[in-house]
């Protein structure tokens, strides 16, 4: 636990916003109903003391509780690790050690972590997914209509706070499998495992798609990026583009010395099927070895099928599950042990060196920001005057090396001003409290003073004034 807080610490003390931060701290809007994750919005509620009473949706229900809630989802992924140890029955204390560290950790998990609201609700679907896979592990004592039951409702709670946590459900149920080929359990439980989980997981998903599609409203976003591949002429090419994707996704991280070390362990794990368990039959013997390149495709697993997937390292949840099974199945605990600890340190690195590109990026854009409110108050502006504000802003030096070092860091490092929203939400922390223009506006506004001298210019930016509105041209450099 001390690890996890020494992980997190650079990220606390950066205290960056990402993407929908800014929107979720500037209106106490959740907004996570509209992407299909109503219990997220409720939790989070709670977790705000319920500003709003028992009213969970709309605006000014959530509160800003970082960095208490990034802790508290650290905690919870030192919590999955812990499960995912004891279900590969890890004997080594110190590759116990890696695993609970590993999920928390991983890079891919960054694009979780970086989300200061977020956080700990996509900590508690991980949880979630491994628990009701769990319940399959082989137990006596609970019958499989209690564990499916269970499972259903678990998962269903899990869909509704992040559905990509899917993916983390069906690799733990390939590990439990795994596990039980391994223990030579029979192969009618083995049967009775699958089918009970992957019923589970089916009849969740329906109860699911039910409730959100007659009681919940879905935003445009959520509907673009929800739909399965249409069968068509062009169904095998948006496959392929989507596997190229997250393979490219995939390489960003997974070359280099970091790669390399992957790729040891991946082999090792390998090895230990083929030599280690050679007198299971070959169907049993097959399955083992297969499993490991089954729960790295479960990365990314069934959102390779979606019309338009977000593919962005947030969404490889089963990544971490991924990392935890080859530490713990390797050939030897040597092997564990000095390639496990050398990702760990590498993932410790990584995640430092992100925080501060993150935390780079934010405090240009809060200069950035300072400068605009100080010149359009130089420029005669006064509070609830219209503000255009165009372009964006440049990207740090130190950032864009790191970028460029770390292709991995493109997907995490954000300006709050390349986007339409999240910038007004930026100005008014500095105070400025202009009711945001929609784009037309803004368009037909820059038509109008496309002739006129700016009543500002500088090497960052032009301001331009018209009656009671204003428009910011950001130059970047």
């Amino acid at each position: 636990m001390a690890l996890s807080l020494i992980y997190l610490i650079p990220f606390a003390i950066g205290g960056a916003y990402s993407i929908d931060d800014w929107l979720r701290s500037d209106t106490g809007n959740s907004g996570w109903e509209g992407n299909g994750r109503p219990v997220a919005s409720i939790i989070m509620a709670v977790l705000s003391l319920l500003p709003s009473g028992l009213s969970f949706f709309g605006d000014n229900v959530i509160q800003d509780t970082y960095p208490f809630s990034m802790f508290l989802g650290g905690a919870v992924m030192v919590m999955a690790g812990y499960a995912l140890k004891e279900l590969l029955e890890v004997k080594s204390a110190i590759i116990a050690g890696i695993v609970i560290m590993l999920p928390l950790t991983s890079p891919y998990w960054i694009g979780n972590l970086e989300f200061r609201h977020d956080s700990l609700i996509m900590s508690i679907a991980f949880f979630m997914a491994i628990f009701s896979a769990s319940l399959f592990k082989r137990n006596s004592e609970t019958c499989i209509a209690w564990k499916v039951l269970s499972s259903i409702c678990l998962l269903t709670f899990m869909l509704m706070i992040y559905q990509a946590a899917l993916n983390v459900y069906m690799s733990v149920i390939v590990l439990i499998v795994v596990m039980e080929i391994k223990n030579k359990t029979n192969t009618k439980e083995i049967i009775k495992t699958v089918s009970g989980s992957i019923f589970a997981m089916c009849f969740a998903y329906a109860i699911y798609s039910f409730i959100i599609t007659n009681f919940v409203s879905l935003s445009d976003y959520t509907k673009s990026h929800s739909g399965i591949i249409h069968i068509s002429s062009d169904s095998i090419d948006t496959l392929k583009g989507n596997i190229s994707g997250f393979i490219s996704l995939f390489s960003d991280l997974n070359h280099g010395i970091y790669g390399l070390i992957v790729l040891i362990l991946s082999a090792s794990s390998i090895a230990f099927f083929l030599f280690k368990h050679r007198n299971i039959g070959s169907v049993r013997s097959a399955f083992l070895v297969l499993s490991v390149p089954a729960t790295l495709f479960l990365s990314a697993g069934v959102l390779i099928l979606l019309e338009y997937p977000v593919i962005t390292g947030r969404v490889m949840m089963g990544y971490g599950v991924f990392m935890c099974f080859i530490v713990a199945t390797c050939f030897s605990d040597k092997i564990g042990i000095y390639a496990g600890g050398a990702i760990i340190i590498l993932n410790f690195s990584f995640g430092s060196i992100t925080a501060n590109a993150i935390s780079d990026q934010q405090r240009y854009d809060r200069f950035m920001a300072g400068q605009i409110v100080s010149n359009l108050y130089k420029s005669g502006f006064m509070n609830g005057d219209i503000i255009h504000v165009n372009g964006i802003t440049s990207t740090p030096e130190q950032a864009l090396r790191s970028m460029k070092n770390t292709p991995l860091l493109r997907g995490y490092v954000f300006s709050a001003f390349s986007n339409a929203n999240f910038k007004y939400s930026l100005l008014r922390q500095y105070g400025v409290n202009s009711k945001k223009p929609s784009l037309e506006q803004t368009s037909v506004f820059n038509k109008i003073i496309a002739n006129k001298h700016p009543v500002f210019r500088d090497n960052s930016m032009d301001i331009f004034k018209f009656e009671n509105e204003y428009s910011v041209f950001l130059k970047r450099k």
